[in-house]
């Protein structure tokens, strides 16, 4: 949020910061569930399990990367201003 104290940004780009920033959480903590569930209901390894646990660690990552873009636009937006 530094970034965006030091920008002075407007309301609109605190919420979707803040939203973003929820979803990466959330995103996170689906995955880690998701791990232990699987890990204590089944802790041999297995081929479609650990696709399954793949599958939910990408979700994880395209939400970082998202919030990276969503981070250029914002700084790209507020350089243009200068």
């Amino acid at each position: 949020y530094g970034i965006l104290f030091f920008f002075k940004a407007s309301s609109t780009w605190w919420a979707i910061f803040s939203i973003v920033i929820a979803m990466i959480l959330s995103g996170e903590l689906f995955n880690s569930a998701l791990e232990r569930t699987i890990d204590r209901l089944h802790p041999e390894k297995h081929s479609l399990i650990a696709e399954a646990k793949d599958c939910a660690a990408g979700a994880v990552l395209i939400l970082s990367i998202a919030s990276l873009v969503l981070l250029v636009c914002f700084l790209f937006a507020e350089i243009w201003k200068l």
